[in-house]
């Protein structure tokens, strides 16, 4: 018996090992070869008892807590059932967030501007933003959980000269 647990990646996952069989009445006891199509994966197995496990997807989006398990039944040659249990942990993927640049003229007052964000996450599609407000060098900006963000600058620069500009990241 053998049980095996590993962490999801961004890829399928493969895994292995090597189960031994000892047996009284049979000292040359080894397993019987087979190839097994699991719900999650496929499991091959030689007569010397050297086991592979290939999942059939990335399982990204398991998110952490998450698993998913599956037990394959495989045999010495004698017949005896022995067990691989195989658990795919899931874990964090990182979300992918998009980016915002915006180029605005100066004004005779302080200007605004707006637009959203997103974000996807494979192991969690209800992603949000955490709301936040934030005092910058020349302006605040906040952001709603929605993505959607507003910055108003601090002042109206009118002490810019053409080509001259501020930036706030």
């Amino acid at each position: 018996t053998a049980t095996v647990s590993v962490d999801e990646t961004d890829s399928a996952i493969t895994t292995s090992g090597t189960l031994t069989s000892t047996d009284v009445d049979n000292p040359d006891n080894t397993f019987t070869p087979d190839s097994i199509i699991g719900a999650s994966g496929n499991l091959n197995i030689d007569a010397n008892g050297h086991w592979t496990f290939t999942a059939n997807i990335a399982f990204n989006q398991l998110n952490v807590g998450d698993k998913v398990e599956e037990t394959f039944t495989i045999s010495s040659i004698d017949g005896t059932p022995s067990t691989i249990k195989v658990t795919i942990n899931g874990t964090n993927d990182k979300a992918t967030v998009s980016s915002a640049t915006v180029a605005i003229d100066e004004t005779d007052k302080a200007v605004a501007t707006s637009g959203t964000l997103t974000s996807t996450d494979v192991d969690n599609p209800d992603n949000a933003f955490t709301p936040d407000s934030i005092s910058g060098t020349n302006g605040d900006l906040t952001i709603d959980a929605t993505g959607h963000w507003v910055f108003t600058a601090s002042s109206a620069f009118n002490q810019l000269n053409v080509g001259d500009k501020v930036e706030e990241t």
